[in-house]
């Protein structure tokens, strides 16, 4: 009989992929950088040209993610462990954080050297989002990767919010699909932050 891996196994692997997606700032060589999701399609170009104009500029600048969400306000997410910073460097070192759960793995980046057209190339879906706390936003999805869901939201020129979900296989029915996942972590990180600023 086939013994099935650990849970906690392919909870690891899934971060670990996920992070070395979007690069990490730990030690050693960097990590390879994923291409950015989206296609090369004028259908994709139009997606990230914002349907509503911001309501006001949003600096990422000195933005702490691990301080956007309070996991306990998003109880369908199952977070369960403690916040972890990191950065992007894919993104310039964006700060990054991660916040785990057992079903799932999520992000938010706080990214001040690239817009949502940054997505506007590349083998990527991207589609159009109603705006989230009023800013223009994008869902930005990779047949390779189907686990996975980012949302982007625009926040300022050359600068945006973006918010990952990634659901360990197996486990979709535990939690809201990636991309509603996707969407909850950006909708409360933009609450906060909008509260912030």
């Amino acid at each position: 009989m086939r013994k099935l891996r650990p849970l906690w196994a392919v909870l690891v692997a899934v971060s670990t992929a996920l992070a070395a997606g979007c690069g990490t700032s730990q030690g050693g060589t960097p990590a390879t950088q994923a291409t950015p999701p989206s296609t090369a399609s004028m259908t994709s170009t139009a997606a990230t040209t914002p349907s509503v104009a911001r309501p006001k500029a949003l600096s990422m600048t000195g933005v702490d993610p691990c301080r956007l969400i309070n996991p306990a306000t998003l109880p369908a997410l199952k977070i369960d462990q403690p916040p972890r910073p990191s950065q992007a460097t894919r993104f310039d070192n964006a700060p990054r954080c991660g916040f785990n759960g057992i079903p799932a793995v999520y992000y938010i980046t706080a990214i001040s050297s690239a817009g949502i057209d940054v997505w506007s190339s590349g083998p990527s879906k991207v589609t159009q989002l109603p705006p989230i706390a009023g800013f223009p936003a994008v869902q930005v999805t990779l047949a390779a990767e189907p686990e996975r869901c980012d949302v982007a939201v625009d926040v300022a020129n050359g600068q945006q919010l973006l918010a990952t979900a990634s659901v360990v296989p197996g486990f979709e029915n535990r939690v809201p699909p990636n991309c509603d996942a996707a969407q909850q972590v950006a909708q409360a990180a933009m609450s906060t932050l909008l509260q912030q600023r």
